[in-house]
């Protein structure tokens, strides 16, 4: 490397002994000083760049499995075919148990996100950075009271969300950095109140469900959220339908 570039300064300044064009040799010269100088990058830098790019590829396949997931579910319900989706692979059902947002249940028109029929293939996120409880690394289909910035996106009654919990830091910063242009990751905050329920998907794609009512305050929405707990964990939210 070095000689070739002792001996293209010579042709430089002695255009006489060229047998060739000075430009393609300056090109050639230039090329190669990129790739020494980055080859000489600090280790560090280097592997920060590329767990940049990991932890954004990973939050690009985690966001496209949950558009996969809130298509399907908004197109059922745009061409009112269920009242209600399940995260499970059950078939559709005329008459299904049909969660109010009250704690409550009705019957009505049900159907699998991941049904054999016309549904998807079962979806797990990898996204998480060591195996999280509660099956967390699976995606979940939860109703809930949505606000943002202590607005509510619809009424006060249940909306549906879809949510991958248990990401790692480094992707739900990468996906508010794809969704929203930035890096910072908005602190999400839950509480109690008297109705509503979620459900959450198992390993198998079958759920349960509970009376417990949530209301999520979230910063980004879509996006990804803290929970500031101990330890801390991360959140991914779509909306999916609004009540």
């Amino acid at each position: 490397m070095i000689g070739f570039i002792r001996d293209l300064v010579v042709r430089i300044r002695h255009p006489h002994r060229q047998r060739g064009g000075a430009i393609f040799y300056v090109l050639i010269g230039l090329a190669m000083l990129g790739m020494l100088s980055y080859a000489l990058r600090p280790q560090g830098q280097a592997g920060a760049t590329a767990d940049k790019e990991q932890a954004r590829l990973d939050a690009t396949v985690l966001m496209n499995q949950g558009l996969l997931i809130k298509n399907f579910v908004s197109r059922v319900y745009a061409g009112d075919v269920v009242d209600q989706v399940r995260l499970d692979a059950s078939a559709y059902n005329a008459g299904g148990t049909i969660y109010d947002g009250a704690g409550g249940t009705t019957t009505g028109r049900t159907i699998g996100v991941f049904n054999a029929g016309d549904g998807l293939p079962l979806l797990y996120h990898k996204a998480y950075p060591t195996e999280p409880p509660d099956n967390g690394r699976n995606w979940h289909i939860e109703i809930a009271r949505v606000r943002v910035g202590g607005v509510d996106v619809g009424t006060s009654a249940g909306d549906e969300v879809l949510t991958a919990r248990y990401i790692s830091q480094e992707i739900c910063a990468a996906i508010n950095k794809i969704k929203m242009g930035s890096e910072t990751i908005p602190t999400f905050a839950g509480s109690g109140g008297s109705n509503g329920r979620q459900e959450y998907a198992l390993r198998d794609g079958t759920f349960t469900s509970s009376t417990t009512f949530s209301i999520y305050d979230v910063g980004a929405l879509p996006g990804c959220n803290v929970v500031d707990s101990n330890p801390a964990y991360f959140i991914y939210f779509e909306l999916l339908r609004k009540n």
